[in-house]
């Protein structure tokens, strides 16, 4: 007698260890809970990077997360390709480069950084040139809810020339790749005469205080597909080039 019921409680020991055993392993086996977005990807914050002859160019930028990502538009006026941190950490190599010699009184490249996983807060980034470089200055924006993989989206660079004189429209083109990808691009010219006209779907973040103009999609592109920004110069003013990125969401 004491033995059988000594068995029927081995049974139900066993039986509730298994039981136990496959709520644990369940999670486990079908791997971890995706992260879900809270909204659609959005710029965050922007800040002009300051001018440097050869040094350090600085700017202070935030970032409230989640998803946080930065966007680096650096140019420099002869000298080797900058590098870039933000609070400290590397930036990496550049993804995009282009460049800037219809004009050979200014010449130079403007160079195009991303990080993925910045910190919230206020940091600084820094780009530093190397010796040789008679200038550089830039901006830096941030991005909630973006991919953390991956990205760029895709990127792009064009080369040409608009003048008031001859009123041929500039044209970014960038082909996204996923939908509902943000779309930020810098043109860059002489004096303060690039306008986004005849464009109606930028957003002008503004100058940094000398050659290049930035904008964003005024609407995140969906479908992916083909997406163009549109600028001239005006009052005799030329755009000698225009790069870019797209940047999934998350």
């Amino acid at each position: 007698m004491d033995e059988a019921l000594s068995m029927k409680r081995i049974l139900l020991l066993a039986a509730l260890a298994l039981s136990l055993h496959g709520q644990i392993l369940r999670p486990i086996l079908a791997g971890p809970i995706p992260a879900v977005s809270s909204g659609p990807i959005t710029k965050d914050d922007t800040a002009v990077l300051s001018y440097s002859n050869g040094g350090t160019s600085t700017a202070n930028v935030n970032s409230t997360g989640p998803h946080g990502l930065a966007v680096v538009f650096m140019f420099t006026d002869g000298g080797s390709a900058p590098v870039c941190t933000y609070d400290g950490v590397s930036m990496g190599a550049n993804v995009k480069n282009g460049a800037f010699n219809t004009n050979p009184a200014a010449s130079g490249v403007e160079y195009i950084f991303v990080m993925t996983g910045i910190p919230t807060g206020t940091k600084t980034v820094n780009c530093t040139t190397m010796a040789g470089a008679f200038g550089s200055f830039g901006r830096v924006v941030t991005y909630l809810n973006a991919k953390q993989t991956g990205q760029p989206d895709n990127s792009a660079y064009v080369t040409g020339t608009s003048t008031n004189a001859t009123p041929t429209v500039f044209t970014f083109g960038i082909t996204t790749v996923a939908n509902n990808s943000a779309v930020i691009a810098t043109f860059v010219g002489t004096g303060n005469g690039i306008t986004d006209s005849p464009s109606t779907n930028g957003t002008y973040l503004g100058n940094d205080g000398f050659l290049t103009y930035q904008w964003t999609a005024t609407s995140n592109v969906t479908p992916a597909g083909v997406f163009n920004f549109e600028a001239w110069g005006f009052g005799g003013q030329e755009v000698y080039d225009s790069i870019g990125v797209s940047l999934a969401p998350f």
